[in-house]
């Protein structure tokens, strides 16, 4: 866990180390409950049972209801982000097919697409990180302090445009940033005067608030980075630090 400290991953892996020792204890409790003991259910057993589920479940759309199956040698495939191979549920056939739409040759080996995902959702599912992942991108958490200047009018601001900074953090890539982001620290350093020319999330304030964003944000991604201990990470960070 020390290797990921200061990324947003480290807390959701806390937290899910905290749910699985629960879980557990609830289960073994159960067990005695009804005076059923079995040599081989180990919290190191448990474990490994949850990590193969986790790593080789495939979400497949059968009868509008999406169900999480298990398909053998599929999960032998490995994952490609820019891979054209997809799956799902053949209803006429009742079998699992995995199509392509790109060519193959001899000896080649053939790739799944697990999905967009980020390497903290790589690391997080699968147990594994890709190097120049397209859809790598940072998850930055901004909230407005109650004791900011006309905290009540700005909270309303950005109900207005549909912006709720406590939901869902706002995700940064190296190809653009978001609108909401930036409406959010946009809200935060305007006076009630410029709140009244933030029409929509495209809305440019005045050069100086523009300028007092940027630098926001600037200071928080370099805050990230100085928490960061892992190089992909910072390789990551700094790219999307340099494209700001």
């Amino acid at each position: 866990l020390e290797l990921i400290r200061g990324t947003n991953l480290y807390f959701t892996a806390l937290q899910w180390k905290r749910q699985i020792n629960d879980d557990y204890k609830e289960f073994s409790d159960s067990l005695v409950k009804f005076n059923l003991t079995f040599d081989w259910f180990t919290f190191d057993e448990y474990l490994w049972g949850l990590s193969t589920i986790w790593s080789r479940f495939i979400s497949i759309q059968i009868s509008n209801k999406l169900r999480r199956c298990m398909v053998p040698f599929v999960d032998l495939l490995n994952h490609k982000p820019n891979a054209l191979v997809g799956h799902h549920y053949n209803r006429l056939t009742n079998t699992f097919d995995v199509i392509t739409t790109q060519k193959w040759y001899n000896n080649d080996e053939i790739y799944l697409n697990y999905g967009n995902l980020n390497n903290s959702r790589l690391l997080m599912l699968y147990g594994f990180c890709i190097k120049e992942n397209p859809y790598s991108n940072v998850e930055v958490w901004a909230s407005m302090n109650p004791a900011v200047d006309n905290y009540e009018i700005k909270r309303k601001a950005l109900a207005r445009l549909d912006i709720n900074d406590l939901q869902e953090p706002f995700i940064i890539d190296n190809v653009s940033l978001p609108y909401k982001l930036m409406t959010f620290l946009k809200i935060q350093h305007a006076s009630v005067e410029e709140l009244h020319v933030i029409k929509d999330i495209k809305s440019i304030v005045s050069i100086e608030n523009e300028l007092e964003v940027c630098e926001t944000l600037e200071n928080t991604l370099e805050d990230l980075l100085s928490n960061y201990n892992d190089t992909l990470i910072d390789t990551e960070l700094d790219e999307i630090s340099d494209f700001i």
